[in-house]
């Protein structure tokens, strides 16, 4: 079997590690609220793998890839939410 690591560009990562630490770290620090918590770019609940296999395909795109997570990160990027949102988004787009 052929080894296909190096032809995988990057792949989406879910940090659930992130969200146990901090909801733990919530109910030892007594600030512990139930209900349902969003852990997204800027909690460091998702990102973007990189490794050795990836990071010479990467490396001229990263710049703008942080820049992206950061307009997510300030609210100037709005993400999708739904289909409606997404078709908007869409529209809206540069072209």
């Amino acid at each position: 079997k052929q080894d296909q690591r190096g032809q995988i560009l990057t792949s989406m990562m879910k940090r659930v590690d992130v969200s146990v630490y901090e909801t733990i770290k919530a109910l030892v620090d007594g600030t512990f609220k139930g209900g349902y918590r969003t852990f997204g770019l800027a909690e460091g609940g998702v990102g973007y793998a990189e490794n050795d296999y990836n990071q010479s395909m990467i490396a001229d795109i990263k710049p703008r890839l942080e820049e992206l997570k950061q307009k997510i990160i300030s609210g100037e990027i709005k993400v999708p939410e739904n289909k409606t949102d997404l078709a908007t988004f869409l529209q809206n787009l540069p072209k």
